[in-house]
């Protein structure tokens, strides 16, 4: 495994811990907005899907997730990133990261107004 790739999974676990912090203790950002936590999470993810990270590297770390809520939503945004097409442009890249991040925020909030 190449350095980078290592850094980019060490910032991956970072991001998950810390999103995992936010949901357990409801700080003022989460609660201001529950839906940022899983906006960034899905933005996080499906970035390193567009790298090319391997979908079993995301997987392990989203399972390794100590409270349930954080590991449900990490495993059910990897699987959803992994049904999207890797592109090779830049520009489709960065489209696709946003367009995942916009549609997990939209249902987010959906379900929040349930």
């Amino acid at each position: 495994m190449s350095n980078t790739t290592r850094e980019s999974i060490m910032s991956i676990k970072a991001k998950l811990i810390s999103i995992a912090v936010a949901v357990m203790l409801c700080g003022t950002a989460a609660a201001e907005d529950p839906c940022t936590g899983p906006e960034e999470l899905a933005e996080m993810i499906m970035t390193k899907r567009q790298q090319g990270a391997p979908m079993s590297a995301i997987m392990r770390i989203a399972r390794s997730q100590d409270a349930e809520r954080v590991r449900s939503i990490a495993v059910k945004l990897t699987m959803a990133a992994y049904d999207e097409p890797r592109y090779t442009s830049e520009e489709y890249q960065r489209r696709s990261v946003r367009e995942f991040r916009n549609e997990v925020y939209r249902g987010c909030l959906k379900a929040m107004a349930k």
